[in-house]
């Protein structure tokens, strides 16, 4: 099964890594009774508009490829996809039942959790209620502020939250105008903060390009040879780069097996 998964595999016949590494042995776990079928069981695809920007000049998109597999699935087994809201008829193909995350107009359980999160947050950390006060009306203020300025998206909810929890930003009017209005203005504070002019960006820009850029995770030696492979000579020593590296570790986050992640907000403004 470790085979059919590897990433050569995965790339030479990904119908047969798809029916024989995972299918099947779940279909097999299920008739020994490893798994409770009869509760059931979620397999999340995230991001198909992502992988739709990635999409092979021949071949199935990542969409046709999960339609031309539903028949294999185990009937306890079900399918979740996301993708951005502006980007729905990419799933056109996909015969499943839609629900928005950010519709706020048709369904108001979306302002109801964004505003549950925040009083959770607020609640929870004392340096966010020392940063906007204790006044409980400033509070409610702010909750319904940030929830008419997410419209349902709680990346942009946490990020401005986490901002608050750090002191990175002071609430100093009732206004709230110093706060970000929308998630690119919070992308272009958080690397304002970071990088305090554009040589200092210019030092970590080409590994934040070459990360985006990759069709696979890549560890700190790999992505270390790609960098100095950018020049004729070597300009930067592995110390210097590992210097460069930890100047961006909140957004380029390295996993447990050693691979590297775009975190979503060094993606986003990248």
């Amino acid at each position: 099964v470790q085979a059919l998964l590897s990433l050569p595999s995965c790339h030479a016949d990904p119908s047969s890594s798809l029916l024989h590494g995972i299918l099947e042995p779940l279909r097999l776990l299920g008739n020994q009774g490893r798994i409770d079928t009869s509760k059931l069981c979620v397999l999340v695809v995230d991001a198909l508009c992502e992988a739709d920007q990635l999409r092979p000049d021949f071949g199935d998109t990542l969409a046709g490829f999960l339609v031309r597999h539903l028949p294999s699935f185990p009937p306890w087994l079900k399918l979740v996809c996301t993708l951005r809201s502006n980007q729905q008829e990419l799933a056109r193909e996909l015969p499943f039942h839609r629900v928005s995350l950010d519709n706020t107009d048709s369904d108001e359980r979306i302002s109801k959790d964004v505003t549950d999160y925040i009083k959770g947050r607020v609640a929870a950390s004392t340096s966010i209620a020392a940063n906007i006060g204790r006044d409980g009306e400033v509070v409610n203020r702010l909750t319904q502020h940030l929830v008419n300025k997410a419209r349902g998206c709680f990346l942009y909810v946490k990020l401005i939250l986490d901002l608050l929890e750090r002191g990175s930003l002071t609430i100093k009017s009732s206004t709230f105008k110093v706060l970000p209005q929308t998630l690119s203005e919070v992308y272009q504070l958080a690397f304002n903060q970071k990088f305090n002019s554009a040589q200092a960006f210019e030092q970590v820009m080409d590994i934040l390009s070459i990360c985006l850029a990759s069709l696979q995770s890549v560890n700190l030696s790999e992505l270390f040879h790609m960098f100095s492979s950018l020049s004729v000579t070597p300009e930067v020593t592995w110390t210097q780069f590992r210097e460069r590296y930890s100047a961006i570790a909140d957004y380029l986050v390295m996993r447990t097996d050693g691979s590297l992640m775009l975190s979503q907000i060094g993606r986003a403004h990248v």
